[in-house]
């Protein structure tokens, strides 16, 4: 009895752990399609700045250093020649 129970047991552990983790791709794969369109509408920077936390890392090509922080970001993506422009920003 013991063996069904903890067999039981282990099998609705299972089943709910797969569907939250099935809730938490579909939060991802949402956030990502966002953030897609934003940066269709709006353009990569705006989109990244929108997304980026205030301690976040962007990590580039290597060529320049990463960007270490929303307000750096700011101040980076603002630079004349930064790809594109942020809304409302002068560049």
């Amino acid at each position: 009895m013991n063996r069904i129970l903890t067999s039981v047991s282990l099998a609705v552990g299972i089943i709910l752990s797969s569907q939250a983790l099935a809730g938490a791709k579909e939060d991802i794969i949402a956030a990502d399609r966002a953030f897609s369109a934003l940066s269709v509408a709006k353009g990569s920077n705006a989109a990244f700045l929108a997304y980026l936390a205030d301690d976040g890392r962007i990590f580039g090509t290597g060529n320049e250093a990463p960007i270490i922080g929303k307000a750096e970001a700011i101040k980076r993506f603002s630079a004349p020649g930064s790809g594109n422009a942020i809304p409302g920003r002068m560049c």
